[in-house]
């Protein structure tokens, strides 16, 4: 047998301990390995359930390729964005790197664009969701090839549905229907709600809904999207426009909805308004949350409460919904590339993506004919099923591929955070405000692409 080779970056010591045991048991003579075999490098950021299911899958791959030694490096996730900077700034990045959301990285010199492998492979790209495929193009090229969408979905606490006498969340929800519904479940401590004349706005302990575009700063896309515009004036996202009409029209909502009527939490991370830290959906203190579709598996292992899951609802003009995002992209630095792209179509092949995300539940693949197996997960309904799959055909990550989008959202954040904490502003207030933040992030993006594009 031929062995994996696995390198944790970053000294996660009890994942290679679980691991330790494939590597032994892999081991082998030199004469197992195909004669001066190819050592492709494959840069990956995983949680230790993952990466077990990961290292399987690579072994099996690794024993049908004898011309290949597969080096699986392993970084922690909190540090994949320091190490992917310092491999890229000295030329060292492994030839196949897995692109956990996006990266500004995608832009510059360090990542080959992929058209011509595409088309040489013929590879058929309206395989993959739309959404995920986007994310990796910068400047008309396809700089990546996405493996994993997440869809954000409503999630919805059963329990208290039932307790307020409330029918379920549909698919056919709209924005409003929310609304109407989370002003019933926003309640005070004497069980009045957000709609009741006796109800006490500074002694809220449960509210209806669990975010708002404040928090999110110049990534709040999807909040105003479903208005019928975003912030986005091209489609690389390299300039933003937060101030048009329908835009403010969608922000004067939401501030009106939270702010003024009470029917989100104003700080969803932190909860430190209800006092106790942590998320606020399965700690109880909100009816309903949007969350990707991860958020499944961890409601069930964290919550102690029945919940269900519809697609976000409709606003006006359309339904839009963020997705958390995985991709594989290709060293400049590599000696390999042909064989890198080889590994790649192997890595995002409909059977592995199957193996490796679908079945085990950790996510949802990002080919098409490989997403219909989260099918085959037994604790989804089918009703779930082509919910979670309905949301993937529409569901587009945060844009953060332009040079300074994440900058910008530092920058901006703040700036939403304060409308989404004053109530009784006016429209005009809050276009002044996001006029303000239009500014701020678009100076951060446009001397970060200067910066991009001068080195």
């Amino acid at each position: 047998m031929k062995k994996v080779n696995f390198k944790n970056i970053f000294g996660q010591f009890m994942i290679l301990l679980l691991l330790s045991s494939l590597v032994i048991a892999c081991a082998s003579t030199a004469e197992d390995v195909a004669e001066d075999p190819i050592e492709l490098r494959l840069g990956v950021s995983m949680s230790p359930p993952e990466l077990l299911t990961f290292m399987d899958l690579i072994e099996e791959l690794d024993q049908a390729h004898p011309e290949w030694i597969i080096t699986v490096e392993q970084t922690p996730r909190a540090s994949q964005v320091e190490k992917m900077n310092a491999d890229a700034a000295a030329g060292t990045l492994p030839d196949v790197q897995e692109i956990v959301g996006s990266t500004g990285l995608l832009v510059s010199d360090v990542f080959l664009p992929l058209d011509q492998l595409i088309a040489d492979s013929n590879l058929d790209l309206t395989e993959f969701y739309e959404g995920p495929l986007a994310a990796y193009v910068w400047d008309g090229r396809q700089m990546a090839l996405p493996s994993v969408t997440a869809p954000e979905l409503l999630f919805y606490n059963i329990d208290k549905f039932d307790e307020a006498g409330l029918p379920y969340p549909t698919n056919e929800w709209t924005w409003d229907d929310l609304r109407e519904t989370a002003l019933q479940l926003t309640l005070d401590s004497n069980g009045n709600a957000a709609i009741d004349p006796d109800f006490n706005p500074d002694d809220i302990i449960q509210w209806g809904y669990n975010v708002h575009p404040g928090l999110y700063g110049s990534l709040s896309n999807w909040f105003v999207e479903p208005w019928g515009d975003g912030f986005c004036v091209n489609e690389d996202c390299t300039e933003v426009n937060m101030t048009s009409v329908k835009n403010i029209d969608a922000l004067t909502w939401w501030h009106d909805f939270v702010v003024n009527n009470h029917g989100a939490l104003r700080d969803v991370h932190g909860g430190s308004q209800t006092g106790v830290p942590g998320d606020p959906f399965i700690n109880g203190f909100t009816a309903m949350g949007t969350y990707g579709y991860f958020g499944i598996g961890q409601i069930k292992s964290a919550g102690d409460f029945n919940f269900g899951i519809v697609q976000v609802p409709e606003g006006p003009v359309t339904r839009a919904a963020p997705t958390s995002i995985r991709g594989y992209a290709i060293a400049s630095n590599s000696e390999h590339p042909e064989q890198a792209w080889l590994l790649i179509q192997k890595l995002t092949s409909a059977e592995f993506l199957a193996d490796m995300w679908a079945r085990p539940g950790h996510s949802v693949p990002a080919k098409k004919s490989a997403a219909l197996s989260i099918s085959e997960m037994p604790d989804l309904s089918a009703e779930e099923v082509e919910t979670i799959l309905a949301a993937a055909e529409y569901a587009k990550p945060w844009p953060l591929t332009a040079p300074g989008s994440f900058e910008a959202y530092i920058r901006t954040m703040g700036i939403g955070n304060e409308v989404f904490s004053t109530p009784g502003l006016s429209r005009e207030e809050i276009a002044e405000k996001y006029l303000e933040m239009e500014i701020e992030a678009n100076k951060a993006l446009s001397e970060a692409l200067e910066d991009a594009t001068s080195n």
